[in-house]
């Protein structure tokens, strides 16, 4: 029953336009990024402010519309003999593959068409890291969805998320670090970052790229911490936890939610 909600579920994504336009969009902006500049490392530095800053917006605007454009539906699938979980599943999956599939797509084919090298490993790590924060924005698309009845409340959450954990999560933080600048602030500055699924992203990445320079004090720190391989594999499992918390908190919303 799961494999066949899901196949119907992609299927009616993939009619969707806006899936063709998203992975084109991605495909234009690489060639484009290649055009104008010619070298791999710049494209890979481009990329990776796209993947912070459009992905999370894209994810959660992208999977509101769809919870609530598919509302009526819903409870057609829910008069229906299908356990709850069943059809939240294969809802979350089709979404997350249809979606994650269009970036990858757009985004990795200009990369392996050009002369790489040595930066498979980097282009990689960033797709890998595109394609977990698209889940982890949609888990949360989904638990602001459900949690909310109007549209418009919901996407206005959603928007207020998203400049949340873009910008003025960075603000308080830097604002934390000068308050308490006389104070050992290591352990408590990989704590807060965690915090914030974009900033766990950024620092996956810019381990990668060896940027960690750039990002001053918390570079420092976390090239120490999550510079070796066992801090890259810890980053990656607090990203993934950004994934299955909100995933089980919006399935629990959706089974027990009087529809």
């Amino acid at each position: 029953m799961t494999k066949i909600l899901l196949i119907q579920e992609i299927n009616d994504l993939l009619k969707s336009r806006w899936i063709i336009a998203y992975a084109i969009l991605f495909f234009i902006l690489i060639e484009s990024l290649y055009w104008f500049s010619g070298d791999v490392s710049k494209v890979l530095v481009s990329l990776t402010n796209i993947v912070l800053i459009v992905l999370p917006l894209i994810s959660l605007l992208f999977g509101i519309q769809h919870i609530y454009n598919r509302s009526e539906f819903n409870e057609i699938l829910l008069s229906q003999p299908i356990p709850r979980k069943i059809i939240f599943v294969a809802s979350y999956l089709a979404t997350t593959i249809v979606l994650s599939s269009a970036f990858i797509l757009g985004s990795g084919l200009p990369i392996l068409l050009r002369e790489i090298n040595g930066e498979l490993i980097i282009s990689m790590t960033i797709l890998f890291t595109g394609v977990f924060i698209s889940c982890s924005f949609l888990a949360l698309a989904y638990l602001i969805a459900f949690s909310q009845n109007d549209k418009a409340k919901g996407f206005g959450i959603g928007l207020i998320l998203w400049a949340v954990f873009l910008i003025v999560y960075d603000g308080i933080f830097m604002l934390i670090l000068y308050s308490f600048r006389d104070y050992p602030l290591e352990i408590p500055a990989i704590v807060f970052n965690s915090l914030n699924p974009i900033n766990l992203a950024r620092i996956i990445i810019t381990l990668k790229l060896d940027l960690s320079a750039m990002m001053g004090y918390t570079g420092a720190i976390y090239k120490k911490y999550f510079g070796s391989t066992i801090g890259i594999i810890i980053s990656t499992s607090i990203l993934f936890l950004w994934i299955a918390i909100p995933y089980y908190l919006a399935r629990r919303i959706f089974v027990n939610k009087d529809f």
